[in-house]
């Protein structure tokens, strides 16, 4: 399941958006010191039955983001 996470920088899920696999990227927007990644969510990692199950379910996990930037030079 695709989805968009918004984190701060310990990788602390604060919201979380549901996309279709072929739809568009719509994601909550991210307010000072939080970032948005993009997500596999296993189909059973989150319980989306009601709710306070969601929430609970999401405490469970953080994004863990080992992509760094770097500046380089061009070769062209």
């Amino acid at each position: 399941m695709r989805a968009f996470v918004v984190h701060d920088k310990n990788g602390n899920i604060a919201r979380l958006a549901i996309c279709p696999p072929d739809g568009p990227a719509l994601f909550p927007p991210a307010g000072p010191g939080e970032m948005v990644a993009e997500v596999e969510l296993p189909d059973d990692a989150i319980d989306f039955d009601n709710e306070q199950r969601t929430v609970e379910s999401l405490k469970k996990f953080r994004v863990e983001a080992k992509t760094e930037a770097r500046l380089v030079r061009r070769t062209d």
